[in-house]
This record gives C-alpha cells, structure tokens and sequence, in this order.
C-alpha cells in the first residue's frame, strides 16, 4: 500500500474502494497469527487531522473500506514515520483500536460510530478495564510487521 495513496483518498483524490483494493493487496498472512503489511513510504510528511480520521470512519460505517483494510491501514499509520497527528491522545488512541481490533474493539460499524462520536467529542472514550492476567509468557494473538517496499516519489 501506497501512504501516498491514504493522503490522497484523505484529499478526496482517491474513492474508498480504491484505498480499499490497494490496503487488501498489501496484506500477508503467514499464518493464523502472523502477517504484515507491505508499505511504500511517502518522502514528505503529512499530519493527520481528527476530520481525516472521521473520513477514514465514515468509508468504515459504510463499508467501503473493509474491516481489514481499515485495520491495515492504521497500522501502517502508527508504524510509518511519515504520519503524525501532533500529539493528538484522541488520534492515537483510535488508531491503536483499528489496528489490533482482536484484543480492542472489533472493526464493525457501530464501533466505527462510536469511535466517530469520540472524535466528534459527542462521545467520551470509556475507561479501559484492566487486562485479565495471562500466565507467565501470555498467549500471542496477533504479530503484525511493515514490509518495506521501494520508496514513493510522492
């Protein structure tokens, strides 16, 4: 997946299902509980905004862009270094969600509503409840990896 290709559907350049294809294709399962996400970076930095959030919700709500292609590209959101939201908590804390929704809240419309209602400031985020106590080494549910690719000239 192109960043280029998330900051243009964020300006409108690019459709849903355009950004949905491409976040589908950069994905690689190597097993039930390892993947990663193939990546080509963007050379110039661009600071996301809760409205671009809320786009990326509402391609979500209304399913144009899939649960797993909103999950693929919050991850490469967090794990790029061209993406940043200036300290945003809000932002941050959304991002995470989508992007390990199996031990968050899953990627289904009416999370996507609420997660909206948090950046909209309707909503307030809940309290976490603490994490149950695993055994010694826990049990992995999810490894994630950005795959680098060749750089984007955008």
């Amino acid at each position: 997946m192109r960043e280029a290709t998330i900051v243009a559907f964020l300006k409108g350049d690019v459709t849903a299902e355009f950004l949905n294809n491409e976040a589908l294709k950069s994905i690689e399962h190597h097993d039930a509980v390892a993947s990663s996400i193939h990546v080509i970076d963007m050379d110039q930095p661009f600071t996301l905004s809760r409205t671009d959030i809320i786009k990326l919700c509402n391609a979500g709500i209304d399913e144009t862009l899939s649960a797993d292609a909103l999950n693929a590209i919050a991850f490469s959101l967090i794990a790029t270094d061209q993406f940043d939201w200036d300290g945003d908590d809000l932002i941050s804390e959304v991002l995470h969600d989508w992007s390990a929704p199996e031990i968050n809240y899953p990627l289904t419309p009416s999370n996507l509503l609420l997660n909206k209602s948090w950046l909209l400031g309707i909503g307030t985020l809940p309290q976490r409840p603490p994490l149950p106590q695993q055994p010694r080494g826990g049990r992995l549910v999810s490894l994630r990896t950005k795959a680098p690719e060749e750089k984007a000239g955008h």
